[in-house]
């Protein structure tokens, strides 16, 4: 599941030129660095892509609180999606 999220976030900080931290959670995926990229992307600009800036901020900080199950269920929301189709989707999509 985390890798499911961590591609729909590192999608958004693409989308934003946030290359360090995209490298930074490659390396190094610890609670610490989701906390950091929660940071990075409460200063993302305006938006680009699926998710409000709000929504990648309060995933990350999920994910670094042990919370993948509930990181996900709010990415799916944010989509209007259950859990399985964002799942399923996502999996497509990191499969194409």
């Amino acid at each position: 599941m985390i890798a499911l999220i961590r591609h729909e976030v590192v999608k958004a900080l693409r989308a934003h030129g946030r290359v360090c931290a995209i490298e930074l959670l490659a390396a190094a995926p610890t609670a610490a660095t989701w906390s950091l990229v929660a940071v990075e992307c409460a200063s993302l600009g305006t938006a680009r892509g699926h998710y409000r800036r709000s929504t990648l901020v309060r995933v990350c900080e999920l994910v670094a609180l042990g919370l993948p199950g509930d990181a996900a269920h709010v990415l799916a929301a944010e989509c209007g999606m259950s859990d399985v189709e964002w799942a399923d989707d996502t999996r497509r999509e990191v499969a194409a």
